[in-house]
């Protein structure tokens, strides 16, 4: 047990050095920083949870004592909990078998991903606070921010042409990066995920066998969470921000499902590769692609695409 905890604590230790590196504002520094809940979640899927409760608050205890609490807070509220979290439900198991306790039933990756989409929406809604509280303080706060970025020697807005329209860039970025934030938060977590099941797996610490990404199935009441975040999003303040947040985390959600679709219908088909490679080409140049994608996502419910594609006729949704 001692070793556990010991490992907990260079684990937290390691994540709070990686959070802290945007401090340096180097580019190095942001890939640092999305990369900080990698330890945490390696030693909560290979060790345990416990392990990973000694790194989160390992790691929020030392940014409390060596820089300020305010720091401490959101690196546990926005990185150590969540992380934690999530990597505990990925060594979630029951046994489906009462006469054979080795069968066992292991916490569906469709439904990791739907919980990773509703915490991204809640980590851009704790940042509220930071910036005042309100909506109008908030995008006040995020245009100011911006302004002075771009005023900075670094800031390549010298660069724009002459009676290019500031103001309404800044309008439109303080409207829009809280949600590209949620997304960006979203991925980032979902990669960290993939990552350290990866190295897990490679050190045989990984209790479950690799799930099968191209098979992951979502409950049905996210297509209804979904469509209640879209008819939210259209009402003012507060509760319209965060319903578009939403929208936003579950229709990237319904794009990765959309992406597993069409690598489990591609499977075996000559034109497989261009059909993939086009695809995530596409999804890198432009972000048209991912709607169409979180279409399939939201049809593959109804319509049970790859049951059909095998054969094995339209089935029951899980």
């Amino acid at each position: 047990m001692v070793r556990y905890i010991l490992i907990g604590i260079a684990a937290g230790l390691t994540s709070a050095l990686l959070y802290l590196a945007i401090i340096t504002g180097s580019p190095l520094a942001a890939l640092l920083f999305y990369a900080a809940p990698l330890p945490i979640i390696i030693v909560t899927l290979g060790w345990g949870t416990i392990t990973g409760a000694v790194a989160a608050l390992t790691g929020t205890g030392a940014i409390l004592i060596g820089l300020s609490g305010e720091l401490a807070l959101f690196f546990f509220a926005l990185s150590a909990a969540p992380s934690t979290f999530l990597a505990h439900l990925g060594t979630l198991w029951r046994s489906t078998d009462p006469d054979d306790p080795k069968v066992r039933e292991y916490y569906p990756i469709g439904r990791l991903i739907i919980w990773t989409a509703v915490l991204a929406a809640l980590a851009i809604l704790l940042t509220l606070p930071l910036f005042g509280g309100d909506l109008e303080t908030y995008r006040a706060a995020l245009k100011e921010n911006l302004r002075l970025l771009f005023a900075s020697e670094l800031s390549p807005a010298g660069d724009l042409p002459e009676g290019f329209d500031t103001e309404a860039l800044l309008d439109f970025l303080a409207i829009a990066l809280p949600v590209v934030g949620a997304v960006l938060w979203m991925l980032t977590e979902l990669l960290n995920l993939y990552l350290a099941g990866k190295i897990v797996a490679a050190s045989a610490r990984l209790q479950r066998p690799w799930p099968k990404l191209a098979e992951i199935e979502f409950p049905q009441t996210a297509s209804a969470v979904f469509a209640g975040a879209v008819l939210i999003s259209f009402v003012d303040g507060l509760i319209g921000f965060a319903g578009s947040v939403l929208t936003a985390t579950f229709g990237t959600a319904f794009a990765l499902l959309g992406l597993a679709v069409l690598h489990s219908i591609t499977a075996g088909s000559s034109a497989r590769v261009f059909i993939l490679g086009t695809t995530y080409m596409l999804l890198l140049l432009t972000g048209w692609i991912g709607v169409a994608l979180a279409a399939v996502g939201l049809a593959e419910p109804f319509l049970r695409i790859r049951a059909r594609r095998a054969g094995r006729g339209p089935g029951t949704p899980t």
